[in-house]
C-alpha cells in the first residue's frame, strides 16, 4: 500500500488562519469564481479523499459504479479513464476524485486529453504524476498508483485577484512589500498575514527574497529556488513560496508572544465599516454570538475528532472499525461543511471574526500535528 498526503504545509510556524497550501492564481486575468473563504476545506477534502482511498485500497473493498458529473469543475476534464471509482466533492472551487481500474496506458492517455482541455499551462510531469494550469488559472493535479491501478485527481478554481494595499500595521509592516501587490489577502490580522500575488517572475522572486534579507530577515534564514523562510532580529516570521504561474504565497508571523494577544482580523474585503445583522442574537460576554460560537464549537469538536481517526489510521491501517467510522465521517463532514458554506464571512462582527479565525487557527495545528 502507497499512502502519501499531496497537501502541502508551507508554514512549520503556527499562526492564526496559517492556510495548508498556496493556490494557483490567475496571472492578470480576472476568473469568473470566488473561493469560499474556509481556511482549511480543500486541504480537509482532500486528506479525506485520499484517506478513503488509501482504506479502500487497503481493505480490498470492491471500487463503486461512477458517473461522472456534467455540472462544476468536473465539465472542465474530460471523464475519466474508468467508471469506477469515487468523486468526493465537485463545486463551482474544487473537484477531487479517486478513480480505481486505471492501466498505466490509460493513465497516460488520460494525460494527453487533459492537455487537449486546455491544460497546457507550466506543465510539470512524471510517469505517476501531472500538474498544469489552463490559461485563465484553473489548476490540476493527478496522482497515479501503478501497485494499486488508481488515480487521484483534483482540480482547483482560478482564484480572483484584485489590487491591495500592503498593510502599514502588524507583522506584515515588518516586511518589504513584494513587487506586485495585485493578488488574494487571505488573512490580515495582528498577529498574521497570508496573500497569494500574482504577476511575477521566478527572477523577481529570488530578487524579492534578497530584499528581504537586506531588510533584517536573515536570522535562522532557508532560501532555495523556490522558497525562503526566516525570522528577524523582532521574531517576526516571513515564508516565500515560489508557486508557479507567476504567482508567490506570502506567510508572515508576529512573534509568538505575540500572536496570543491578537483581538481581531480582516481581508481584503474588509475595506469599510463591517456591517451589523439585523435582529442579530445577544452577544456573549467575549463579543461573540452565542449561535456562531456554537457552530463554530460544533466545527472544531468535529476535525478534532477527525484527527484523532487519522492517528489511529496510521497506528492501524488494517483496521476492520476504521472502515465504517470513514463512512460516518463522511457523511458528517458532508452536513458539517454544508453549514459552514452558510457562513458569509464578510458579514461576520470583528468579535465573531475573531473566533473564527482562532477556531481554524486550532484546526490547523491539529491537522498539522497528526500530518507530520
Amino acid at each position: 500500500m502507497r499512502f502519501e498526503l499531496t497537501i502541502k504545509l508551507t508554514n512549520c510556524r503556527l499562526g492564526i488562519g496559517v492556510p495548508m497550501e498556496w493556490e494557483a492564481a490567475s496571472t492578470g486575468k480576472k476568473s469568473p469564481r470566488k473561493r469560499r473563504g474556509c481556511l482549511i476545506a480543500i486541504a480537509v477534502i482532500i486528506l479525506i479523499a485520499i484517506v478513503g482511498g488509501a482504506i479502500s485500497r487497503c481493505s480490498g473493498g470492491g471500487s463503486e459504479d461512477l458517473q461522472w458529473p456534467s455540472s462544476g469543475l468536473a465539465q472542465l476534464l474530460p471523464d475519466p479513464p474508468s467508471t469506477k471509482g469515487t468523486v468526493v466533492i465537485n463545486d463551482e472551487d474544487q473537484l477531487s476524485a479517486s478513480i480505481d481500474e486505471v492501466s498505466a496506458d490509460a493513465y497516460e492517455t488520460y494525460v494527453q486529453e487533459c492537455q487537449d482541455k486546455g491544460f497546457t499551462v507550466d506543465i510539470e510531469s512524471e510517469s505517476d504524476s501531472f500538474d498544469a494550469f489552463t490559461e485563465e488559472g484553473e489548476h490540476l493535479s493527478l496522482s497515479y498508483y501503478s501497485s494499486s491501478e488508481s488515480l487521484n485527481i483534483d482540480l482547483e478554481a482560478a482564484l480572483e485577484m484584485a489590487d491591495f494595499a500592503w498593510p502599514a500595521v502588524g507583522p506584515a509592516a515588518s516586511v518589504p512589500a513584494p513587487p506586485s501587490i495585485h493578488g488574494l489577502v487571505t488573512v490580515n490580522s495582528g498577529s498574521q498575514f497570508t496573500a497569494t500575488v500574482d504577476g511575477l517572475t521566478a527572477e523577481s522572486f529570488s530578487a524579492y527574497a534578497d530584499t528581504c534579507m537586506g531588510a533584517g530577515f536573515t536570522v535562522d534564514y532557508d532560501k532555495g529556488d523556490d522558497f525562503f523562510h526566516a525570522d528577524n532580529a523582532a521574531g517576526v516570521h516571513v515564508s516565500l513560496t515560489w508557486k508557479r504561474f507567476g504567482m508567490m504565497g506570502i506567510s508572515i508571523s508576529a512573534p509568538m508572544e505575540d500572536a496570543s494577544t491578537d483581538t481581531g482580523s480582516t481581508d481584503q474585503a474588509d475595506t469599510a465599516a463591517e456591517p451589523v445583522a439585523p435582529e442579530a442574537p445577544a452577544a456573549d460576554a467575549s463579543g461573540v454570538s452565542p449561535d456562531f460560537k456554537a457552530t463554530m464549537d460544533s466545527y472544531e469538536a468535529f476535525f478534532n475528532e477527525y484527527a484523532d481517526f487519522m492517528a489511529a489510521y496510521q497506528a492501524d491501517a488494517s483496521s476492520p472499525e476504521l472502515l465504517a467510522q470513514y463512512a460516518e465521517m463522511m457523511t458528517r463532514y458532508s452536513d458539517m461543511m454544508q453549514s459552514m458554506d452558510d457562513i458569509d464571512e464578510n458579514s461576520l462582527s470583528a468579535a465573531d471574526y475573531a473566533y473564527y479565525l482562532e477556531v481554524t487557527g486550532r484546526i490547523n495545528a491539529k491537522l498539522l500535528s497528526v500530518a507530520q
